[in-house]
Parts: structure tokens; C-alpha cells; sequence
């Protein structure tokens, strides 16, 4: 028993490890098809959430009429179907995008639609992995939000360090292609593994093999389709907060390549953290809405304060340095650790407190055996809707007609309706009280957040009493200085000024 479940953590961690190096890499392959600006990194994302969740979809409807073997079993088939989608994928994303729809590459449906007509088999499969694995190793109600949480926990942790690896080394050092075979290779192994499981799972007495329990969408208790509904819109929060972190780090960064894999690996990390520490406290919560939402107007609270702090450190060493450096190409060692540190400041804390919320999600809506796979079926379809939600709305639509301000705004805003909520149910006044005291608190947070205009001015570290003029949509972000310098920011790098010296003198002697 010991020993199949360690098999079966590390398999899960380590096909966690292959699915970012996928994603990370299909990614990049298809920026080549349809641009390498944010437009076709939110579509890539939606398409990639969008397969995750059809498999959420299916093994919600089918993955408690599995015994335990048979679903460890299917685990191990879905990674190896994973695996062999990977090693044909370079071929899909270089033959077929590059060459025969190549003529269509500018329609952003067909960037959407190539992506997820690529990515959808691999994507359902890595989909089905968590229900499967869910129904294998459950084998007790009581530790059902435990085993699940660790579950999720070891694949996240495999998921930053996938992120970290492909995006910082892997892809740089050997190629596309040659970091996607090693992500299959994971994955075939993970399969093999997994199998070996399964057996072990053979002979092991349940008494909670699934029975005559209806699974059926239509009667899953309005409870935990209000769960759904609250992990929806945490989803959305948090992956808009993420949207806005990579816009922010990014103008700092100075558009670095390094800075996705850098968010996005220490996003992944404190998040799994923050899982491994609800599980921890999980059977200690008396009221799991409450802790739920308490949760959330510490991220949204957090967010906000912690941008505020950021923006009045900028004009402190060495962040200053890095924001008034000009035509400087690449980045120093030094710089790229003041980008981690901010990173770190920024990302960390609401990422760790919202892997909290997995574990305490279980434990609300886990209630009979029999149903194990479906309840994390809808769970993880809720979140992952929620993650393309916010992907596809602030990457492509509040980014463009709010700027980073405006939206960072409107996320207060809807993190202070998530906890009023609270007071239309059924809480203790004190608990109400309470409820309407941080809403209020993260309402007017939210409204006195600086503008669009004095936000980039102050990141761009331009004195207030110096007129700018930027431009800011899905994009990017351009700034311009209106001093006798005429300085011109572009994500953050200064591009040129007047006098028209060096830079315009360097590119005529070049040309």
C-alpha cells in the first residue's frame, strides 16, 4: 500500500513536470505560427484550459463507475496517450501550421482553432489525470480532502519546476523539439509506473467500490454547485492577478524572455506550498465557506497593498537602476535578481494563500465514496473555466479598456462581491460583520487605486511634475516623457530621445 502510493505521487509530480514543458513549448511554437504578442499567448492558454477542462467535463460523468485498479490503470494509459501526442506534436506545430495554413495565420480564430485542434488530445488526457488518480488512491471519506490535496500539491510542485526547467534551460539549451521528446519520455515512464501500481492495487480489499450511485450532472446537490460557482471566480481572480503580474514584471523586466517561466514557476511553487499547508489544517476548520472567503479578501486586499508598496519602491536601488537603464540589451545577473525578489514579493503570498482553498474545497464537498472522481471532476472543470476565463477576458479585453489600473480595479471589486456574499447566507452576525468590514475595506482600496496615467508614470519613475502621454491595450504598454528629452518607453525599454543620439545615429551607420 506504502509503496504504490509512492509510486503514484511521484508519477503524478513528474507528469506534472512534462505538462509545462509542453505547454511552455507549444507555446512558443505557436507564436511562430501567429505572432509571439499576448494576443496568441491568451488564445494558446485558452485552448490549452479549454482541453483540460472537455476532460474534467468527461471524467466527471464516468470516473466512479471505475474500480480502483481499473482507474490507476486508465491513469497509466492516459499518460502514455499523452506521451505519444507529444512525440507527434513537433511535426503538427512545424508541417502543418508552418505549411499548409501558414496563408491563414493572421485570423486569430484560426491561431485559436490550429492551437486547440493540436493540443486537444493530450490536453483531455491530462484532464482525466486527476479524477483517475483521485479514485484510486481514496480509499477513506474521512481523508478523502488529504489525499486529494497531496495529490494536486505534488503535481503543481512538478508543474513549477516543469515551468522553471523549459522555460529557463530546457528549451534554450537543446531546442523545441528536443525538450517535447523528453516530456514524452516522462510521460511514457510515468505510464509504466503508474501500471506497476495498478497491479499492486490488484489484490487490495475497498469496501467502497462504486455501486448503483446515480452520476448523473443533474443530481449533484446545489451545494456543490455553489462550491463550483466560488472556485469559478477564485480561478478568475487569481489567473487575472497573474495576467497583470506578468504585464508589470514584464515592463520592469524590460520585456525579458525569462520573465514568464519566472512568474510562472514561482506562481506554481508557492501555490503547491500553500496546498501542502491546508492539508495540514484542513480537519481544524470549523467553517469552510468562511475560511474560503477569508481567503480571498486576504489575496485581494494583498494584491492591491502590495502593488501600492511596489510603486513606492521603484525610485530605491536597484530597481531604479533597472528602470532608468537605456539602450541596454540583455540582462545583467543582478537585475534578474531584483526581478525574482519583486516577483517573489508579489506573487508568493496571494499564490500560497489560494492553494490553501484546494483542500478546504475537498473537505466541503467530499461526502460519499462512491462519488469520489466526479466531485473532483467538477471541482477541477469550475477552476480551470475560471483560468480561462480570466486568461481570456483580462489578456484580451480589460487589459485593452482598463489598462493594468483599471483592471487590477475591477479584481478588488469582484474579490469585495465574493465576500459579501457571506452576508446573505446563513453566517453568525459577528461573522457577517466581519464579512461587510474587509468588503468595505477592499472596496475603497480598490477605487483609490491610482489611475492609468499616474500608475506608468510612477513605474516608469517619471517625476509628477513631468507631463507623459501613454498608450496602453492587449498588447503592451508605451510610455512618452513630454520634457526636452522626449524620451520613449516601449514595455519598459527606452527605445530613443532627443537629441536623436546614439540610437538613430548607430541604426543610419548600420544601415
Amino acid at each position: 500500500m506504502a509503496a504504490r502510493n509512492i509510486i503514484l505521487w511521484f508519477a503524478f509530480f513528474f507528469s506534472g513536470v512534462s505538462a509545462l514543458i509542453y505547454q511552455t513549448a507549444w507555446q512558443r511554437m505557436i507564436a511562430v505560427f501567429g505572432g509571439s504578442d499576448s494576443i496568441t499567448a491568451a488564445l494558446v492558454v485558452g485552448a490549452f484550459l479549454l482541453g483540460l477542462g472537455l476532460g474534467s467535463l468527461w471524467a466527471s460523468i464516468f470516473v466512479d463507475r471505475c474500480r480502483r485498479r481499473t482507474a490507476v490503470f486508465l491513469f497509466a494509459a492516459c499518460e502514455v496517450g499523452i506521451g505519444l501526442s507529444g512525440i507527434l506534436s513537433p511535426a503538427y506545430f512545424q508541417d502543418v501550421l508552418l505549411g499548409l495554413l501558414a496563408p491563414w495565420a493572421e485570423g486569430r480564430l484560426v491561431v485559436f482553432g490550429a492551437a486547440f485542434a493540436g493540443m486537444l488530445l493530450p490536453t483531455l488526457l491530462m484532464g482525466l489525470s486527476l479524477p483517475l488518480l483521485a479514485r484510486g488512491v481514496v480509499i477513506e471519506i474521512e481523508t478523502s480532502a488529504q489525499r486529494i490535496g497531496s495529490l494536486y500539491a505534488v503535481n503543481t510542485l512538478g508543474a513549477a519546476l516543469g515551468a522553471f526547467a523549459a522555460g529557463l534551460w530546457a528549451i534554450g539549451t537543446f531546442g523545441f523539439e528536443a525538450a517535447i521528446y523528453g516530456a514524452a519520455l516522462i510521460n511514457i515512464a510515468v505510464g509504466a509506473a503508474a501500471a506497476v501500481a495498478a497491479v499492486f492495487t490488484a489484490a487490495e480489499p475497498h469496501r467502497f467500490e462504486s455501486g448503483a450511485v446515480s452520476m448523473r450532472l443533474g443530481t449533484v446537490p446545489r451545494r456543490v454547485w455553489e462550491w463550483c460557482a466560488l472556485v469559478f471566480v477564485s480561478g478568475f481572480i487569481i489567473i487575472a492577478l497573474e495576467i497583470v503580474w506578468f504585464r508589470v514584471v514584464g515592463v520592469i523586466a524590460k520585456g525579458n524572455v525569462y520573465t514568464f517561466p519566472v512568474v510562472l514557476g514561482t506562481f506554481l511553487a508557492a501555490d503547491a506550498v500553500g496546498i501542502a499547508l491546508g492539508i495540514r489544517w484542513v480537519r481544524r476548520i470549523v467553517s469552510p465557506v468562511r475560511f474560503f472567503v477569508g481567503l480571498q479578501t486576504v489575496v485581494g486586499l494583498y494584491a492591491l497593498l502590495s502593488m501600492i508598496a511596489l510603486l513606492a519602491s521603484l525610485g530605491c536601488w536597484p530597481l531604479s537602476d533597472m528602470l532608468q537603464g537605456h539602450g541596454q540589451l540583455g540582462t545583467p545577473l543582478w537585475k534578474m535578481v531584483a526581478v525574482i525578489c519583486v516577483t517573489l514579493v508579489l506573487v508568493v503570498p496571494p499564490a500560497l494563500l489560494l492553494g490553501m482553498s484546494f483542500p478546504i474545497v475537498q473537505r466541503a464537498i467530499q461526502e460519499d465514496p462512491a462519488l469520489i472522481g466526479q466531485r473532483v471532476s467538477l471541482i477541477q472543470l469550475s477552476n480551470i473555466l475560471g483560468n480561462a476565463a480570466g486568461s481570456l477576458v483580462t489578456g484580451l479585453v480589460l487589459l485593452h479598456y482598463l489598462g493594468t489600473s483599471g483592471t487590477l480595479r475591477l479584481i478588488g471589486g469582484i474579490a469585495a462581491g465574493v465576500i459579501l456574499l457571506l452576508l446573505a447566507g446563513q453566517a453568525p452576525v459577528r461573522s457577517k460583520a466581519g464579512a461587510l468590514a474587509a468588503g468595505t475595506a477592499l472596496l475603497l482600496l480598490a477605487f483609490s487605486f491610482p489611475e492609468n496615467d499616474r500608475f506608468w508614470k510612477w513605474v516608469h519613475q517619471v517625476p509628477d511634475s513631468v507631463d507623459t502621454v501613454h498608450d496602453e491595450d492587449r498588447t503592451g504598454i508605451a510610455l512618452v516623457r513630454l520634457d526636452p528629452q522626449a524620451r520613449l518607453y516601449v514595455f519598459g525599454h527606452s527605445q530613443s530621445h532627443l537629441p536623436f543620439q546614439p540610437y538613430h545615429i548607430l541604426l543610419g551607420a548600420v544601415g
